[in-house]
């Protein structure tokens, strides 16, 4: 997961990644946890909201943290996925899915833009 987020990090500076030896705290609001298959689902419908409407995807994303779908933490790693393009998007949800059922939502993502 760390590497995960290093790469995330990276992509969004420009720089190489950057890896810590310590652990963080699980409780940590900064440090955003994975994605399970529904919540992938959720950061997808979100990403093509997003494109056409970002104010109406802020606000879905806001009554859904409200609503405990997603946490804070969440909500930050959300907001800055969708400032990625569709494919550094893809790769780092990849990357920060929690379960193979999640990976494999991201991989059919990635079937279906490959054949539009």
């Amino acid at each position: 997961m760390q590497k995960a987020m290093s790469r995330l990090a990276a992509r969004i500076r420009g720089r190489a990644p950057y890896f810590r030896v310590a652990e963080p705290l699980k409780t940590n609001p900064v440090i955003p946890q994975s994605f399970d298959a529904a919540q992938v689902k959720l950061v997808l419908h979100l990403g093509e909201l997003h494109r056409d409407d970002p104010t109406q995807a802020a606000l879905m994303l806001e009554s859904w943290v409200l609503g405990n779908v997603f946490s804070a933490a969440q909500q930050s790693m959300i907001a800055s996925l969708l400032a990625l393009e569709r494919d550094d998007l893809l790769q780092t949800l990849f990357d920060c899915a929690s379960t193979n059922e999640a990976r494999r939502v991201v991989g059919e993502e990635l079937l279906r833009l490959a054949h539009e």
